[in-house]
């Protein structure tokens, strides 16, 4: 059995993501879903991005910083649900697919830290995302960083000067 056999069952539902794992394992095969190297250093990054920014507010850890840094989250894979067909009127089939990471956003910081990273915050620095967030943008305001690349939907950019009267968020 390959890997992309594996992949095909927990996608009909035949094998759950567990036992594909397991199965990988016992053919010396490679993990199928992967987290990117935990050895990366996100603190000695020159630039970060905004989630990255407010996963340090929020939760002072490099693993949280890590878990937004993009570079980091494009070699990470993850089983993600979904029911599907094959054409229009075929069966419906309920598994998981194998799917890479998307880039992070603020949008899905908030929502993962509702879901389940509020046990990872120090209680030192107890600030919610959305807290986080809404310090960023005060800091940012105020001048805070030297420069700042705001990018809009259509992979422009925007540099920002300092102290400039205004940031909004593109």
């Amino acid at each position: 059995m390959t890997r992309d056999d594996l992949i095909d069952k927990v996608q009909y539902g035949v094998m759950t993501p567990d036992e594909a794992e397991a199965e990988a394992e016992l053919l010396g095969l490679r993990r199928l879903a992967s987290h990117g190297d935990k050895t990366l250093d996100p603190l000695r990054e020159p630039d970060w991005t905004l989630p990255m920014a407010a996963a340090w507010i929020a939760y002072r850890t490099s693993d949280a910083v890590r878990g937004q840094w993009d570079d980091y989250r494009l070699d990470c894979w993850e089983w993600r649900f979904r029911k599907w067909r094959v054409g229009f009127d075929g069966p419906v089939h309920e598994g998981h697919f194998l799917e890479q990471c998307s880039r992070a956003t603020l949008a899905k910081l908030s929502i993962s830290d509702s879901v389940d990273q509020r046990a990872a915050r120090d209680p030192l620095f107890s600030m919610t995302v959305q807290e986080a967030i809404d310090a960023l943008w005060i800091a940012l305001r105020g001048g805070a960083t030297n420069r700042v690349v705001l990018k809009r939907r259509r992979g422009s950019h925007r540099w920002l000067a300092p102290r400039r009267p205004a940031i909004t968020r593109a």
